[in-house]
């Protein structure tokens, strides 16, 4: 569906289908065209999130809801990857950052030895990074979709530099489940770089 949404907006005669990022941050509202257009965006508007798209994401929350039992309160989201390559333009946050970002997290929540599901492409990392007698670990293996309605369902996020722990966030605040979202004051490479959006 991605590729499809970016192909018609490549071509000249469809690309009026097809709203980006820079036509869901205009003042002029993208919902005054038929519903059928598609919407490319690394959901980094807050537009994106907003009472015009809510029941769109009230029906991919039914649908991937059914799935899955989300039993924690505290989730972390680890973006490795791709973002240990240099020339990426993103870089991949340090151990510190996380260890703090969930201590902080059952501080706020008063939390007493909690059990914290991360979601990470890196799970080995995570676990031999992230372990501590504090709490205990549980890994996410469920896919993207659910992830990142796992994600939003949460009570504490700690995001990652990455749109994807972001628009859960997002997630979390438009369906009121999420209490707290730590996230990190740099999330680009290069610090004079601007991020899309809100970021």
């Amino acid at each position: 569906y991605y590729l499809f949404c970016r192909c018609l907006n490549r071509i000249p005669i469809f690309k009026k289908l097809v709203a980006g990022n820079s036509q869901i941050a205009s003042p002029k509202k993208i919902f005054d065209v038929p519903r059928t257009r598609c919407v490319l965006t690394d959901g980094t508007s807050p537009l994106i999130f907003s009472c015009d798209f809510l029941p769109e994401w009230k029906q991919v929350h039914k649908e991937i809801e059914a799935a899955l039992d989300v039993s924690t309160e505290i989730g972390v989201h680890v973006r490795r990857g791709d973002y240990t390559n240099k020339n990426s333009g993103f870089f991949a946050l340090e151990r510190d950052y996380y260890i703090e970002a969930i201590n902080l997290a059952l501080s706020m929540l008063k939390q007493q030895k909690p059990k914290i599901t991360v979601f990470s492409d890196d799970p080995l990392w995570c676990m031999q990074n992230l372990s501590s007698p504090k709490w205990e670990i549980l890994i996410s293996g469920a896919g993207p979709e659910k992830d990142l309605y796992a994600m939003s369902k949460m009570k504490a996020l700690v995001t990652s530099n990455s749109s994807f722990s972001a628009v859960a966030a997002h997630l979390g605040e438009t369906f009121e489940d999420l209490q707290l979202v730590i996230c990190p004051d740099r999330w680009l490479s290069e610090p004079n770089n601007t991020v899309v959006g809100d970021l």
